[in-house]
């Protein structure tokens, strides 16, 4: 599913909300050494999950680091990702309401590179919101164009799931970088 969604070997890829790894691990995998993945979550003891199953498959090109994403202060710099991974995030539960979601969003936009692209997997918004129609229009708000929308197989909350996966990029003639390199943000 993320080589379909465009990651390749080399990719610099931030993966929020990434608790023990569900979608970190394979995009390390995909990335290769040459890449990196940038796993960010707001709970210390998922991250330590996620570093003790990287550690024991091998794979040292992920660096996890605690945050929490409803924040603009995320430490990364702009122009600094070829993906960004934001699977179960966009819903009512961690963003009631709508100006905090747009935040995020904006900064996303913020460290994609020009060419980069955002994938979305808005599950959850039936049960605790927003309608997806609302989320689809904050996204296009945040300065981002669709590009592509698919049905996929995703492991979510611990099964095989079949859910709609949305692909954007930044909008042209919308700013979106200083081409400043990322920094290394882990210890």
């Amino acid at each position: 599913m993320l080589r379909r969604i465009g990651l390749s070997e080399g990719d610099a890829v931030a993966d929020f909300g990434c608790r023990e790894g569900r979608y970190a691990i394979p995009a390390a995998r995909v990335v290769g050494p040459t890449g990196c993945v940038y796993a960010v979550d707001r709970e210390r003891e998922a991250l330590e999950q996620l570093k003790q199953r990287a550690r024991s498959r091998g794979l040292m090109n992920i660096r996890a680091i605690e945050a929490d994403f409803s924040r603009r202060n995320l430490p990364f710099d702009r122009a600094s990702f070829d993906l960004v991974l934001l699977f179960d995030v966009l819903h009512g539960v961690f963003f009631p309401e709508s100006a905090p979601r747009l935040a995020l969003l904006e900064r996303v936009r913020e460290m994609l590179k020009p060419d980069g692209r955002l994938a979305v997997y808005p599950t959850h918004a039936a049960a605790y919101g927003p309608p997806n129609k609302q989320l689809e229009g904050e996204i296009r708000q945040a300065g981002f164009r669709e590009i592509d929308r698919s049905r996929r197989r995703l492991l979510h909350d611990d099964r095989l799931v079949r859910g709609w996966v949305l692909i954007y990029r930044p909008a042209r003639g919308q700013p979106v970088s200083d081409r400043r390199s990322l920094r290394d943000p882990s210890p």
